[in-house]
């Protein structure tokens, strides 16, 4: 079992669309001395990595629609590639990751009430504004 072995969520209001290209940047590993690889891209749903750098194993960012939002579910499974306790490796490569993470949900929740989904979109207008409706002659 490796030394790192974290599953973290975190509920964001935003939709998945919004998300990804803030917390599926290969930079966001930067500042856990973490060199990410993408295994697989899986769109909307995510990406999943080959970590290296400071660790060594595999990472993934999966975004899950869900109550008017995105769960952010973040894998990690990782050794440190030098001899480390595991709070000490948590402290060093999983923390700044979670506080990227928690930076997003805090642009996009910032000035939602606690308990106060956000406004659903309007639903796509099915008619022509140029078309002229029957029941109005």
């Amino acid at each position: 079992m490796p030394l790192l072995d974290v599953i973290d969520q975190t509920f964001v209001v935003a939709p998945a669309s919004v998300l990804r290209p803030q917390l599926c940047d290969e930079r966001m590993w930067a500042g856990a001395g973490i060199v990410a690889t993408v295994r697989e891209d899986r769109g909307l749903l995510g990406v999943r990595w080959d970590v290296c750098g400071a660790v060594r194993g595999t990472s993934e960012i999966w975004l899950e629609q869900a109550h008017g939002g995105t769960l952010v579910h973040l894998f990690l499974q990782a050794d440190p590639v030098r001899a480390t306790s595991s709070s000490r490796a948590h402290r060093r490569h999983v923390a700044p990751v979670k506080r990227w993470i928690l930076s997003v949900k805090r642009r996009h929740d910032m000035h939602r009430p606690a308990a106060v989904l956000p406004a659903p979109p309007a639903p796509p207008s099915t008619m022509d504004p140029h078309s002229h409706d029957p029941q109005e002659s």
